[in-house]
């Protein structure tokens, strides 16, 4: 396994996810660890250029949480609350979203380059709550 090489051709990627079935589970910090790390970036580097995958619009997500929630529906008590979820991508950038008690996304955040400015919006945001104005520039 050469994991100083990029992924360039079909054979590459198929090789490449053959060796990461060797590799997973390697414990981090370890030769076998690096060595999976770099392979995960480089496959997710193929991926994200041959087989890229777009947000989804608005009636997709609304249906997918519509499937998920299906069987959950009537298990909601009288605790659900509006949430923000902070989340890390694999750049290592922090984003959060608005998710509603129902499951729905009502807001997903630009990316933040620390996690810590990703809470203080949201800190922001909820101090906020009770803010009235609406500027509508879409007209």
């Amino acid at each position: 396994m050469d994991e100083l090489q990029t992924i360039q051709s079909e054979q590459d990627y198929e090789k490449a996810l053959r060796d990461l079935t060797i590799l997973w589970g390697a414990k981090p910090g370890t030769a076998d660890g690096e060595r999976l790390n770099n392979l995960v970036d480089r496959i997710v580097a193929y991926e994200d250029e041959h087989f890229p995958m777009g947000t989804p619009d608005e009636e997709s997500i609304r249906q997918f949480l519509a499937d998920q929630n299906g069987s959950q529906a009537g298990a909601q008590t009288s605790n659900d609350s509006y949430r923000f979820v902070l989340i890390k991508d694999r750049n290592g950038q922090y984003m959060f979203q608005l998710i509603a008690p129902n499951g729905e996304i009502m807001f997903h955040s630009s990316p933040f380059t620390s996690r810590e400015k990703a809470i203080n919006t949201i800190r922001t945001l909820q101090s906020l709550q009770d803010y009235q104005t609406t500027i509508d520039e879409a007209a």
